[in-house]
Order: structure tokens, then C-alpha cells, then sequence
């Protein structure tokens, strides 16, 4: 099938293109929400012209916000539910899943990066090539997905439904509303790190 034509903007990256990744690097829980989380957050990237591209660099770096995506909602739950992750098991497996071609990720990274402090192995460049693209887009990133869900607080409490059965999104405007009310003390501390977190951009932890 012949690739379709870009728009004037250039090519799109559509959900699509990386659901199939997205539920073999995002899926934690056995009942939970994190693809439907993860598409909505994708659709904003979207309206806000991140997923566009007009080559195959720009594509390569369309893809980091995926996998910076995947890696801001595995950090969420490191962060508020006590589920650890391996930076270096994700990136092999979006590695193999995107096809993603390691020149590709040299262009887009530059010339300027300094890789001769870093590790040896070429698995081990290309991962502390695509750890410092990733980090670099989750300011961008944050700042979308608060504009997008209406708030911080919204944010965060959309992030914390998706590990629940309960998971069904509400009204907009009640977010806020309920998203700190009836917690224990426990419960309480852990909205409280998970909101700090994404006030503060989402950094990597």
C-alpha cells in the first residue's frame, strides 16, 4: 500500500501506528485504564501539532514523545502505585516494536551530544541517546497534557483512575472537586507526591 500523501503540515503519526507498542510497554494492570489514558494524552499531543512530521528525522523524534509518554506514565506508576520499571527493557522493546533505526536517532540527537563519557556498547549509546530525547520532551509534554485534562490536579487524578476499576472518566469540572476528598493519611501523601511530580514537569525519576 502506497504511504498517503502529507498535508501541508507534513505526515501525522496516528494512535494507530503505536497502540500495538503501547500495549506491551504501558499495560500494568489487570483491570485498568492506561491505553484509553494513553490515546486520550496522544490526541492532545496531536491537537498541539507534536505528532507531525515531514521526514524521516522528524519522524524519529515524533516517536521520543511516544516513548517519553510511555515512560512519564511508567514513572506514575513507580511514583504512586510502587511498580517498578526498567528504562533499558522499554527502549529494547520500542526499539523492535517502532523499527526505530539508530542513525535516525543519531541525527536527531546532533553531533554536539557528547557520547564519548558515556557507555561503551552500541545498546548502551542508543539508550543514553534516547533517555536524554525523552527527558527533553517531557516539559513540552507536561504542559500539554495539564492544558489538556484542565488542570494539575485533573492530571493527576486522571492518572491515578487508570489503575482503577472505577475507571470510567467523569465530567471535567469534577475532577478538582473529588480528586483529594475522602483519601486517608496514606492515600493522602501519595496524591500529594504524584501532584508535586506533575507540577514539576513529570521529570524521569
Amino acid at each position: 500500500m502506497n504511504e498517503p500523501l502529507p498535508t501541508k503540515e507534513g505526515w501525522k503519526l496516528e494512535w494507530s501506528e503505536v497502540a500495538s507498542v503501547a500495549k506491551e510497554v504501558m499495560v500494568v494492570w489487570f483491570i485498568g485504564s492506561e491505553l484509553e489514558w494513553a490515546e486520550r494524552a496522544w490526541g492532545m499531543l496531536a491537537d498541539a501539532g507534536l505528532t507531525r512530521y515531514a521526514n524521516d528525522i522528524e519522524r524519529t523524534r515524533v516517536l521520543m514523545r511516544f516513548i517519553a509518554l510511555a515512560m512519564i506514565y511508567r514513572d506514575f506508576c513507580q511514583l504512586g502505585r510502587e511498580e517498578d520499571w526498567d528504562a533499558d527493557t522499554l527502549i529494547g522493546e520500542v526499539i523492535y516494536g517502532l523499527e526505530l533505526s539508530r542513525i535516525r536517532i543519531g541525527q536527531v540527537i546532533g553531533p554536539e551530544w557528547d557520547a564519548d563519557t558515556l557507555e561503551e556498547t552500541d545498546d548502551d549509546l542508543t539508550n543514553s541517546a534516547i533517555l536524554e530525547l525523552t527527558d527533553s520532551e517531557r516539559a513540552v509534554i507536561a504542559t500539554v497534557l495539564v492544558k489538556g485534562f484542565g488542570s494539575e490536579v485533573a492530571l493527576a487524578d486522571a492518572l491515578c483512575r487508570t489503575s482503577r476499576i472505577d475507571a470510567a472518566p467523569d465530567e471535567e469540572d469534577e475532577h478538582e472537586k473529588r480528586a483529594l476528598k475522602g483519601l486517608n493519611d496514606e492515600e493522602f501523601t501519595t496524591a500529594a507526591r504524584i501532584y508535586e511530580w506533575v507540577d514539576q514537569g513529570m521529570k524521569r525519576l
